[in-house]
């Protein structure tokens, strides 16, 4: 199976997943699957268990989904292939009352005997950014780029840029040539392998 046919695939599974239509979900996953989320405790091993968990939920619930986006990962071989799902769902309680998520949902899948098979799904609400979050060693602030340089005993010294869209660019000092500031809107970074990063968010990661 192509990359575009399990895209295709992944969408139309989650899709008919969210009109209460399980069945194909569970028939697609592997016997030995493992479903993690979205709550910390949701930890679900096999197909058999998953059907039982299901067989056990009873709800009126209805749900809505917009703007899904299928991303694939990294295809290790022929046999594997990781795909990433964006979208807003929305939940519609029976007394028509709603709660909108972002949700985020990652399929391993795996190819055995020429059929695919879910491997692993792991569901998380994708939260947005908050200016609040201080967990980062790098924070954002008002100025549209910071630098930073970090280094530590199993990794070379690094310059990590943080651009006005929250991407993250990683730089080894060797490669840098000189950095170009811009009008105080964009940074570039002249090196010896790329040259012209549009406020730090592309080139050598």
């Amino acid at each position: 199976m192509t990359t575009q046919a399990l895209l295709q695939l992944s969408a139309d599974i989650i899709t008919r997943y969210y009109n209460n239509e399980i069945e194909p979900f569970l028939a697609a996953c592997h016997p030995d699957v493992l479903w993690i989320g979205p709550a910390n405790t949701q930890i679900i091993r096999t197909r058999e268990t998953l059907i039982e968990t299901f067989a056990e939920e009873h709800h009126n619930l209805r749900f809505e989904m917009h703007d899904l986006v299928t991303v694939p990962l990294m295809t290790p071989s022929n046999k594997v292939l990781e795909v990433l799902l964006f979208y807003d769902v929305d939940t519609i309680w029976p007394d028509n009352s709603m709660q909108r998520v972002k949700q985020r949902v990652q399929l391993s899948w795996v190819v055995e005997g020429g059929q695919p098979f879910i491997r692993v799904c792991h569901v998380s609400n994708a939260l947005d950014y908050d200016d609040r979050d201080v967990i980062y060693p790098v924070h954002y602030g008002e100025d549209r780029v910071r630098v930073a340089v970090l280094s530590g005993e199993d990794r070379a010294p690094r310059i990590v840029l943080k651009g006005a869209n929250k991407a993250m660019l990683y730089l080894r000092p060797a490669y840098i040539d000189y950095f170009r500031n811009k009008r105080h809107a964009h940074l570039y970074s002249h090196t010896k392998r790329h040259t012209g990063i549009d406020r730090a968010t592309d080139g050598d990661r």
